[in-house]
């Protein structure tokens, strides 16, 4: 099974739908093959993942027996062992699988089984041979539905309490978890209408639009029209503000270009700054603010 999956990955004929620079990937089910054929190709059925979960059973009881794990010791390689994260690996395909593979299955709907090759950065001089012997191969089941797992635990617990200030509106998330709460109950908001107000702003000084895209984000522009945008908003607000960014990396892209253009100066002269730094704990973060 597992030379059946490394050639079906490794095959050079193979063709991908969707295609970028450094991937390459394919994601069914399609209009011409169905998840479960693509998983019957690589020979996983229901008989066989059920194999599979039997020889993996035995393979971590055999893992457990330190009689077992010494006698191993030292003898021919040909005696077969898995460690533990191969182990693991394993149970969890296998998890996956048993709920998609049976005949009769109601979460065929919600995994999404995909074939992906990555290449290095920089290869794009070399041959279509070399850059095929340097990329990464990858299949990847993904689970599309919260639902999948959240109803076979509500069916094992005697109670489960959920509890969020971003739940609403309660029937959607009752839907997508595939679960029927006797009991709920969805609370007003602290801050009364009057002393809220949510906008978005879709443009900068400039005119662009604010778009936090990866194409955009390096953009000189963007920066700019950001810091500018910021330094505007702290003139005019009167007491603090709370600043986020997607990333860290972004962040010190943004300090870095407002420290050239000046538009930290500009926020520093209406607001005293506190930047977190990657990696900070809560404990030095509260003594930033202190």
């Amino acid at each position: 099974m597992a030379k059946t999956i490394l050639a079906w990955l490794r095959d050079k004929s193979n063709v991908y739908k969707f295609q970028e620079a450094t991937m390459h990937s394919t994601i069914w089910p399609t209009p011409e093959a169905s998840l479960t054929s693509v998983l019957e190709q690589l020979g996983f059925t229901e008989v066989s993942v059920s194999q599979l979960e039997l020889d993996c059973n035995l393979l971590e009881e055999d893992a457990k027996n330190p009689k077992l794990v010494n006698r191993y010791k030292g003898q021919s390689p040909q005696i077969f062992h898995l460690s533990g994260p191969s182990l693991r690996l394993i149970k969890s395909l296998v998890l996956v699988l048993k709920r998609i593979c049976p005949a009769v299955s109601s979460f065929k709907d919600d995994y999404r089984l995909a074939r992906i090759r990555n290449f290095p950065l920089g290869n794009s001089t070399l041959s279509e041979s070399a850059n095929l012997s340097s990329a990464t191969n990858t299949l990847a089941l993904w689970a599309m539905s919260p639902g999948i797992l959240f109803s076979e635990l509500s069916q094992k617990c005697r109670s489960i309490v959920l509890t969020s200030g971003t739940l609403s509106p309660l029937s959607s998330y009752a839907s997508e978890l595939r679960t029927e709460f006797a009991s709920s109950l969805e609370a007003n908001h602290v801050i009364s209408p009057d002393r809220f107000l949510a906008m978005c702003i879709q443009c900068g000084p400039s005119g662009n639009l604010l778009e936090g895209k990866y194409a955009n984000v390096n953009e000189q522009t963007y920066q700019d029209d950001i810091g500018q945008a910021v330094a505007s908003i702290a003139a005019k607000c009167p007491d603090g503000m709370l600043v986020f960014v997607p990333s860290y990396s972004l962040l010190r892209k943004l300090i870095a270009r407002w420290k050239e253009t000046g538009e930290m100066d500009s926020i520093s002269r209406h607001k005293k700054m506190f930047i977190e730094s990657q990696g900070d704990s809560n404990y030095s973060f509260a003594r930033l603010l202190a």
